[in-house]
């Protein structure tokens, strides 16, 4: 019984102290954290299917210094609007990266001669474009981007190229991470805005929040992070664990000491009654002795 309750506190402040961090950090930064790596090969030219694209996801990928960028499918209706935004790990080696995003499917405009040079990625002739990047000269440093701190996951990031396209009409449509000049590095690619907080995503925060702040290279940061928790739940199972050890030993000492204290059976049966009882077939004192009296004058007469 003191092992549940035990779990069922140990439980219970685990989620109170994860669903007081989501309600901090506010409704719309609670979004569901998806690696690509776990679901699309490293480098590769695989797309990712994303259902729901209005559910708020931040998809942590990386794009290899080779030019290839990272696809990702949506099917919408007409009138849907596509609200992404590209967040850049705040890293000393990643001050200069830029990475550009870019849509292309049925109805949206059709691209320039300009816009399709040196893009990494081919756009179906029957298509449309729409492009978000910053156009990177070699040799030139670019400017700063306005710094950004997630509070889901309390990770530091620059703020990236944002895109918002209402879609034409409905269909199937791309969503492309890339660059121009095969610049490599790290991202964090915001899509959706309906916040998809729930069960699965607070009970999974603790194992999100490590991952994210692996995937910047802040391992320290996570081991000891973990290593405070292993050493909370160490102490709780020796506190219950001495819990047990102190109450098992009063129960025996209680179990001696009235075993010691209480009278046998056989003592109880031999207990004399102070209490004077009158049989029914006997009779009464007081008129024993008026009978003994009556008898004594018979004598004498």
């Amino acid at each position: 019984m003191l092992l549940v309750r035990f779990l069922q506190a140990v439980i219970g402040l685990c989620l109170l102290g994860i669903i007081l961090v989501v309600f901090q950090s506010g409704a719309t930064s609670a979004r569901q954290g998806v690696f690509i790596r776990d679901y699309v090969s490293y480098n590769s030219s695989q797309v990712l299917n994303v259902e729901k694209p209005e559910t708020a996801r931040t998809f942590y990928g990386e794009l290899k210094g080779l030019g290839k960028p990272t696809l990702f499918s949506l099917k919408a209706n007409k009138g849907f609007l596509v609200q992404a935004r590209v967040l850049i790990p705040n890293l000393e080696e990643l001050d200069d990266y830029r990475p550009a995003l870019a849509l292309f499917g049925p109805g949206l405009p059709k691209p320039t001669t300009d816009q399709l040079d040196h893009l990494p990625f081919t756009v179906p002739a029957e298509q449309g474009l729409a492009l978000s990047e910053v156009i990177i000269k070699p040799g030139v440093t670019p400017a700063l981007l306005p710094q950004y701190t997630e509070p889901y996951t309390q990770s530091n990031y620059w703020e990236g190229q944002e895109l918002l396209r209402e879609v034409p009409q409905d269909g199937t449509y791309y969503l492309v991470v890339f660059s121009r000049i095969g610049q490599g590095g790290k991202y964090a690619l915001e899509l959706g805005d309906t916040a998809a907080t729930g069960l699965k995503e607070i009970l999974g925060f603790p194992v999100l929040w490590s991952r994210v702040h692996l995937w910047f290279g802040d391992w320290p940061t996570a081991v000891l992070a973990w290593l405070a928790l292993s050493m909370l739940v160490v102490y709780g199972l020796y506190s219950l664990a001495k819990a047990l050890f102190i109450r098992n030993n009063k129960f025996q000492a209680g179990s001696e000491a009235h075993h010691e204290d209480s009278p046998s059976l056989a003592t109880l049966a031999d207990a004399p009654t102070f209490i004077e009882r009158v049989s029914k077939y006997q009779p009464a004192p007081k008129a024993r002795r008026q009978n003994s009296t009556e008898s004594d004058k018979a004598k004498e007469i």
